[in-house]
């Protein structure tokens, strides 16, 4: 087919406009390209421009001559001690922490409030003077000692940080040194720059024989750290007289370095009366250090006889508790047959449910059956009928075994109707719970 005279003249000016643009296209692209260009030379040379004068910076003189910021920060502060007096600093010292602790609650209910202002009243008295801390310590009390309230932790607060400065300064005033707590963090102090002048003080105070053997003992649990030998030493000189020990175990972590010291004492004949106190520290140190990983990587290592490890979960295991039960329990059914898990599974899950008797509860609810899930089943529900008793029946009656599923029914019904005769009664209708012929069943089974 041939093509009119008019379409060819059409598609010939399309292809002479299309080429046109192409034209124009490529000699803007190019123009483009070497703006891009000409600005990535000029970011090159700012950017060599400003690391040459980084360097210069840095190596001028006259900037090194410069104080630096904490040396600004004490000028400062010496400007403030310098315009006003001790008793003006002290007063408006104390204004600042009365503010600051002011409508918080008791930190026996709950250190959280507290413990989120610590950081601004060490702040607040950061710059005073050892004399200057005790005369604003002094006059936080309320006159009422060991009573957990802001003021008075504030005052222990204020005399451990004089303390640290100078702990026989801090230890002049016999009120003080009465009471214990913080006596005993005072004289840990004194302890670890001076042991021979804290053995002096307790020697010639009047502190009772249990008090200075205990005292004995976190001196040599403190040179422990430091030696081993030496701190063997003075921990057997701080035995009492039914083989225990004293001493702050599982308060302060151990140096890993002296760990396989202490598990090669462990080892020793001569050590043998010791095991139980070195096992306890070492197991205290890996709680603070790695939690259960680190404890049971130290108990492992220890190689406990069967008796030994059973101790350790009734005691030293329980610090566990509060910061990782489940896998706690996990760990025990673990390691420990069907028989020995019983006891120890009733005694965790009685305190892990007084903590939280809900977490409890759901780790409760995913166990297989077994004696060890009945006799846990009778912990938790003790604690927990005094909180939630329809809740404590219905658990009692997940019991497999029947003597034990009976002596919970009563033992829970008879908390209620302690605490609430009338709830426990009507519930005992609803349910058809005879009391009295349970307690019949329960004392035939004996």
């Amino acid at each position: 087919m041939k093509m009119t005279k008019a379409i060819r003249i059409t598609l010939a000016c399309a292809s002479l406009a299309c080429g046109g643009l192409l034209v124009l296209q490529s000699s803007g692209n190019r123009e483009l390209a070497e703006r891009r260009d000409a600005e990535k030379a000029s970011i090159s040379d700012l950017e060599r421009e400003r690391r040459n004068l980084e360097t210069a910076v840095a190596d001028s003189p006259f900037l090194r001559a410069l104080p630096t910021e904490e040396e600004l920060r004490e000028k400062a502060a010496a400007e403030v001690r310098a315009a006003t007096t001790p008793a003006e600093r002290i007063n408006r010292t104390r204004e600042k922490l009365e503010r600051l602790v002011a409508g918080l609650g008791n930190l026996s209910e709950g250190p959280g409030d507290f413990f989120r202002v610590l950081p601004d009243i060490l702040r607040v008295v950061e710059d005073l003077s050892i004399e200057e801390l005790i005369e604003v310590a002094e006059g936080m009390g309320e006159g009422k000692k060991n009573d957990n309230s802001p003021r008075e932790v504030t005052r222990m607060i204020l005399l451990v940080l004089a303390a640290e400065q100078d702990p026989q300064r801090v230890m002049r005033n016999p009120e003080t040194m009465k009471q214990r707590e913080l006596r005993d963090m005072v004289l840990g102090t004194l302890a670890r720059r001076d042991p021979a002048a804290a053995r002096r003080w307790v020697e010639n105070s009047d502190m009772n024989e249990n008090e200075k053997k205990e005292f004995a003992g976190t001196l040599a649990f403190r040179t422990l750290r430091e030696d081993v030998t030496a701190g063997l030493k003075l921990l057997r000189e701080a035995k009492l007289e039914d083989g225990r020990h004293f001493g702050p175990f599982g308060t302060v972590p151990l140096p890993a370095e002296k760990i396989p010291d202490l598990l090669a004492a462990m080892a020793k004949p001569e050590n043998e009366d010791m095991r139980d106190t070195l096992r306890r520290m070492v197991v205290g140190s890996a709680v603070l250090d790695g939690g259960l990983v680190a404890v049971r990587e130290q108990v492992e290592a220890m190689e406990l006889g069967k008796e030994e490890l059973n101790a350790f979960f009734r005691g030293d295991a329980q610090m566990l508790l509060e910061s990782q039960p489940a896998e706690l329990l996990g760990w025990v059914q673990e390691v420990r047959s069907r028989e020995e898990q019983a006891e120890l599974l009733s005694s965790m899950i009685g305190s892990w449910a007084r903590r939280d008797f809900n977490a409890a509860g759901e780790w409760l609810g995913k166990m297989e059956s077994s004696p060890g899930k009945d006799a846990a089943v009778q912990s938790y529900v003790q604690t927990i009928v005094r909180v939630d008793p329809r809740a404590a029946m219905v658990w009692a009656g997940t019991i497999e075994d029947e003597r034990g599923r009976t002596t919970a029914t009563v033992r829970a019904v008879e908390q209620w109707i302690n605490a609430d005769k009338a709830a426990a009664e009507k519930w005992m209708g609803e349910n058809g719970v005879d009391l009295e012929g349970l307690r019949k069943t329960m004392e035939q089974a004996k």
